[in-house]
């Protein structure tokens, strides 16, 4: 855990973490080149409050959320995924992510937006997901509105996309159809469960 502590990891491999996150950055200003994050039971980076790059790195065999964000600014680049349980990326409480040139496989979800958030995807591919490949939904209301923006990316066909009403949207350059969802039987799935 680094808190209010400026993070700076080059060429970094952190395996078989039994604690609620491999890594946990606070408060604090983060670049993350290559690093492999690999087997651990719950998120493998959880950042809040913090302002960053994930670069050219590996999550795999993910017990919880690859990528977890809080109130975060974070750019995310050629960037792997695979075997996440959860969600390879999730945006929440006003976190602004952009990302490019990434790849996320055999994940729970893809790429989630929730509470206030700003999601820009650009030249992804999200393959073999669980449960939906891209949502947008509200956890918590008082945050407002979030967003999530995907362009030039493809996504394997399944449960693709999941809009809640009062969400937005847009998959290259097309506003997805919002659906009625209940927040809590979401939490109750085996792939969001925690």
């Amino acid at each position: 855990t680094f808190y209010k502590s400026d993070v700076d990891f080059d060429n970094v491999r952190v395996n078989s973490v039994k604690a609620e996150d491999a890594i946990n950055i606070v408060e604090s200003k983060f670049s993350l080149n290559s690093v492999y994050i690999n087997n651990t039971i719950s998120d493998g980076l959880d950042s809040d409050f913090s302002k960053g790059s994930v670069l050219n790195s590996k999550f795999s065999d993910i017990g919880g959320d690859s990528l977890d964000f809080s109130g975060s600014n974070v750019l995310i680049r050629g960037t792997e995924v695979n075997n996440v349980k959860d969600k390879a990326v999730s945006a929440g409480e006003k976190s602004i992510l952009t990302i490019k040139n990434s790849k996320f496989s055999n994940v729970g979800v893809g790429i989630a937006s929730k509470d206030g958030s700003l999601v820009i995807a650009t030249n992804i591919k999200i393959l073999d997901y669980k449960l939906y490949g891209v949502m947008s939904y509200i956890k918590k209301d008082f945050y407002g509105i979030p967003s999530l923006v995907i362009n030039k990316s493809s996504i394997t066909d399944g449960r693709t996309y999941l809009r809640q009403k009062g969400t937005n949207m847009t998959i290259n350059g097309v506003d997805i159809l919002e659906s009625k969802v209940s927040v809590k039987k979401l939490y109750k799935t085996k792939v969001m469960s925690k």
